[in-house]
Formats: structure tokens, C-alpha cells, sequence
């Protein structure tokens, strides 16, 4: 079905930027949950999830990164808070206690590039300046989640940069690729990327990219080279291009001039804010989302990377997806575990926010469409938020804001939420 989007592109993309706490599966909530007592749907129906209401964060928060680690924590790295004003902190979630502990980063990182390392540490890089400028900062540094610490990398990037992806290489390197926005573009950091040696600690930087770009996907490809895609043009309007990124040349060259094919008017719209593992399914393909303009009404489609063969392939559910006036929140979340994948929708034009959860059977492909959706108490948007599955199979979304229209990017929250998933609920 076509999602009837009355929305720009700028709009789209503006409330993919989320960060949301669900938690998915079978398991319930957990004793220090306070469970909304119903669902809250017009005229009533399933929202696809019970939802029930998380701790607060120490600081309010929007646009930061998170990634659940191997011990069930989940850390969320800096984004930015009230008035706009980028964030230096972490914070990191303890399921045992189910409270938060506030953690100093070396630099701020708001809409920043992450990426985990072979040695199970995470390199966090650039991120916007207060208000939003861009290109922001040149500056990175890592994670490192046993000893819940963060050390300056030896050098910095080549290129300040922000609405950044990365990814690390069979080498171990990481690709750092995309810059800015369209608003305040440095043509740098858009057309060269940056390539990380954790080694020395330095950066270095590639040959110029064939299509700059921002807000793109970098995925790694069994042969050590790397794809790059989606993302928007400095100028303005959505990137069609795919890319291959040559290490033994440090070079780029286009592999394909569509998502999908000879089929046009195809792109990724968002980054995730989370590593790119997460979005990995059980077999090593990679899930994510496409938006396209069909007959002048957005469309969603799921699609994989095969990093074996670099093939891009449709994953069309039955029924397609999403129903109805729907932004898709973020990537799709995946659920390796019981072989589901989870997509936030936002129903547009709705204040209060409401929104559902769509479950995807990754094996027979079918789509579960709630018939209802559930609506958030006043002065809590999940635009911005960050979702993380946790080890539980619950959906966690922390973060937001509190306001719409110009107040929006200064009116970060520390609100959580957590969305359990019932099959047959």
C-alpha cells in the first residue's frame, strides 16, 4: 500500500531523524516498568506492541547515536540537548537496574558516524557544532565498553564532517564517508572521505568520491572493499548512485546508477543511529529501507546488501508497507533471535504523536499492519530518539523533543519508552 506522505523531501528526512526505546519479544516488561494500561488508538484497534514508560535520562537528548553492547548495556552518545546545544556526554543503560549513568566523551558528537571496531570497541567521529552548524568537527574518538572509557584518537579527520556513516573493513580500517547538509555545505567533506587505521590512530584521506553526498550508508563487502549509498546531494535532492570504494586504490568508482536496477527514483533517506551490525540478519545480509516517489505519493520498500556479492535486492513484504500517512522512523530494527524485523511508523499530522509497530516474518516475508496505533502523552515527540533491540527483545526508544516547528531541534527530552512486541496481540 502507498504511504500518502503531504510532506517535502526536507520534511521526510527531517523526521526520519529519530531516536526511540522500544523493546520487542516475547519476554514482557520488567519489574520497574510502568506499563501504559491499554493501548491508545482512534477509535480503537493494535498499535503492534505493548508500550510501557522507561527511565528518565540524565540530560535530555535527540539525534545521538546508540548501540546495545554485548552485556545487555546500552550506551547513547551525545546528539544534542536543550537550546540546540551539542552534547559531550554518554549514557549508559543497566538492565539490572534499569537507571542510567552519565559518562564526559572527550568532544561532542551530535548526528555524528559510528562504528564498531574487530576488537569490540567503537570509534564515534564529527558530529554538528551547536545549532546545528555544519560541517561541525574533525574530531573522534573510542569506546571502550569494558572499561567504559573514551580515548582521543592520535590524529584528527582530514575533513570536519557531520551526518557521517562508517563502517569497518576486513582490514580493519574504517571508512568514514558523507559530510554535511544542503543548508551549509563544505564541498570537502562531501566529496572525500576519510579512512580510519586504528593502529596508529590516524586518519587518511581517499580520492574524491564520484557523487558527494551526506546522510549515505557505508557497508562492507567480503573482499574487503566497501559500497557506499543513498543520502542527499549538497545541493539539494536525494542521490541515486551506488559506489564502490577500492582499497588497494583508495579510489571510488560508481557500481551501480540505481538502488534498484534500471528502476529509478529510489534512495536510502536516513542513516541509522546505530552500527551498521545491527541492522545484519542471521545469514549476513544487511536490511534496510528505501523511499521512493511513485505517482507523486512516497512509497517504502525493504531491500538487502549481500556483502558476498554487492547485490542490492528488493525484500518486498505482503502486504507492501506502511499503511496509511506513515514516516518510517529510523531503520528497520532487526530481531535476529526470532527472525523478525520491527519498523517504527509515525502517523503525520498527529499532535499528540502516535505511532505503531510493524513486525516483518523475515522467512515468509509477511508484514503484520496494526490496525491501531498508540498515542504518546503531550509534549513527547519520538523524532530524534534512538532505537536499540535489546537482549530481552524488547524495543527501547530514548529520547525526542518536546515541541514542533521552529522549537523543534531546542526542545530535546529525556523521556524513554519501551515497545514489546506480541504476536497475535
Amino acid at each position: 500500500m502507498r504511504s500518502r506522505l503531504h510532506t517535502g523531501l526536507n520534511g521526510l528526512m527531517l523526521l526520519l531523524a529519530v531516536t526511540v526505546l522500544v523493546t520487542v519479544g516475547a519476554g514482557g516488561t520488567t519489574a520497574f516498568d510502568e506499563v501504559y494500561l491499554a493501548p491508545s488508538a482512534p477509535g480503537g484497534g493494535d498499535p503492534g506492541a505493548v508500550f510501557a514508560k522507561g527511565p528518565n535520562m540524565k540530560s535530555p537528548r535527540m539525534r545521538h547515536l546508540t548501540v546495545t553492547l554485548p552485556d545487555g548495556r546500552v550506551a547513547l552518545f551525545g546528539g544534542h540537548g536543550t537550546g540546540f546545544k551539542s552534547l559531550n556526554t554518554a549514557e549508559i543503560w543497566t538492565p539490572a537496574t534499569n537507571r542510567f549513568t552519565r559518562v564526559a566523551m572527550k568532544f561532542r558528537h551530535d548526528a555524528a558516524g559510528i562504528a564498531r571496531l574487530n576488537d569490540g570497541r567503537y570509534l564515534l567521529a564529527g558530529g554538528l557544532e551547536d545549532l546545528g552548524v555544519t560541517p561541525g568537527y574533525d574530531t573522534a574518538e573510542i569506546f571502550d565498553p569494558i572499561a567504559n572509557t573514551f580515548t582521543a584518537t592520535a590524529g584528527t579527520m582530514k575533513y570536519k564532517r557531520a551526518y557521517c556513516a562508517a563502517a569497518t573493513l576486513n582490514s580493519g580500517k574504517v571508512l568514514v564517508a558523507g559530510g554535511t547538509r544542503a543548508e551549509l555545505h563544505a564541498p570537502e567533506c562531501e566529496k572525500y572521505a576519510d579512512l580510519f587505521n586504528p593502529d596508529t590512530g590516524s586518519f587518511t584521506a581517499t580520492k574524491a568520491l564520484k557523487v558527494p553526498r551526506y546522510y549515505c550508508l557505508v557497508l562492507p563487502c567480503k573482499d574487503g572493499k566497501a559500497v557506499v549509498l543513498g543520502g542527499s546531494r549538497p545541493e539539494g535532492g536525494s542521490v541515486a548512485e551506488v559506489e564502490l570504494y577500492n582499497p588497494s586504490t583508495n579510489s571510488f568508482r560508481i557500481l551501480s546508477n540505481n538502488l534498484f536496477g534500471k528502476e529509478k527514483g529510489w534512495y536510502v533517506a536516513a542513516i541509522s543511529s546505530c552500527p551498521i551490525e545491527a541492522n545484519r540478519l542471521a545469514d549476513g545480509k544487511y536490511l534496510y529501507w528505501a523511499v521512493g516517489l511513485v505517482d507523486g505519493v512516497w512509497e517504502y520498500r525493504l531491500f538487502t546488501f549481500d556483502p558476498a556479492s554487492k547485490k542490492i535486492v528488493r525484500f518486498d513484504t505482503t502486504p507492501a508497507l506502511p499503511d496509511g500517512d506513515t514516516v518510517v522512523l529510523d531503520q528497520p530494527v532487526v530481531d535476529k533471535a526470532n527472525n523478525r524485523a520491527y519498523l517504527l511508523g509515525l502517523l503525520v499530522g498527529k499532535d499528540p504523536t502516535q505511532f505503531r509497530v510493524y513486525s516483518v516474518d523475515l522467512a515468509t516475508k509477511t508484514l503484520v499492519v496494526p490496525t491501531g496505533s498508540h498515542t504518546l502523552p503531550k509534549g513527547q515527540h519520538v523524532d530524534g530518539a534512538g532505537l536499540q533491540l535489546l537482549q530481552d527483545g524488547r524495543i527501547f526508544v530514548t529520547g525526542g523533543h518536546s515541541k514542533w516547528g521552529t522549537e523543534y531541534d531546542y526542545s530535546a527530552i529525556n523521556k524513554t519508552l519501551f515497545a514489546t512486541y506480541r504476536e497475535g496481540y
